[in-house]
């Protein structure tokens, strides 16, 4: 959808306020995003995520080098699929919400 958009030459801005209780301080970041339409729900949205720069008190191998390199093990998956099945597309469903462990992520 956002590329539709820049395609036709509008002006693609994506603001997000996302809360932390790490840090109150107002934080610039840059992000990539890209589409792929879904199967199943393809107005639906997945958003996987991660920041692309690095940030003073973290090493950028792991801030946010790991989450990039998720990011780009997702992709590659999902082209390797693509050229298996060239109609692939990610179906978009929305499993059963599990409570997370992890203390410093909020409970679903």
């Amino acid at each position: 959808m956002i590329m539709r958009w820049f395609n036709r030459g509008k002006k693609v801005v994506i603001k997000l306020n996302i809360n932390s209780r790490e840090s109150k301080e107002l934080v610039l970041s840059r992000n990539i995003v890209f589409e792929i339409p879904g199967t199943v729900s393809p107005k639906d949205v997945v958003l996987l995520s991660a920041h692309t720069d690095s940030w003073d008190i973290g090493q950028g191998a792991l801030d946010d080098g790991g989450g990039m390199a998720a990011m780009r093990a997702a992709m590659l998956a999902i082209q390797r699929l693509a050229k298996v099945d060239p109609s692939f597309r990610p179906k978009r469903y929305e499993d059963r919400p599990q409570k997370v462990q992890n203390p410093w992520r909020r409970q679903l």
